[in-house]
């Protein structure tokens, strides 16, 4: 089965507690970059076959990002480049009747043009804790 990426949006939060989103204008897409398992070894005297044993530790969220028609103009575009380096806000990605929404830091902006193209801006965050799928309400 396959989903197509439609009606979905993309927004940010600066409330402690990530309740009041803003939507970001002109996103044309988003990766929430994963999240990996720390792998520990386990391996004790008693590890059968002279083989080492692993068991998952924390996880760690890998970097992501998402790119937008940038306007130099729209406040929401300037907020997220003074973002970087700055306090932790929230992301919502909606997808239809679901909403994914991770804190993140924001690690970088960039603002890539080419002659006769559209200006982008991308966006590369960094999750500082776990990511929550919930229907929306």
């Amino acid at each position: 089965m396959a989903i197509v990426a439609k009606n979905a949006t993309v927004a940010l939060s600066r409330s402690p507690d990530g309740t009041t989103f803003t939507v970001i204008p002109g996103v044309t897409n988003f990766d929430d970059g994963g999240f990996t398992a720390e792998e520990l070894d386990a391996t004790d005297y008693d590890s059968t076959g002279n083989t080492r044993e692993y068991v998952n530790g924390y996880k760690d969220g890998q970097e992501g990002s998402f790119t937008v028609n940038f306007d130099p103009g729209n406040a929401v575009h300037q907020s997220l480049i003074s973002d970087v380096g700055s306090a932790n806000i929230w992301l919502r990605h909606r997808y239809d009747d679901r909403n994914l929404t991770i804190p993140v830091a924001v690690k970088r902006t960039s603002n890539p043009a080419e002659v006769g193209g559209i200006l982008k801006m991308t966006v590369t965050f960094k999750p500082s804790g776990a990511a929550v799928w919930a229907d929306v309400a």
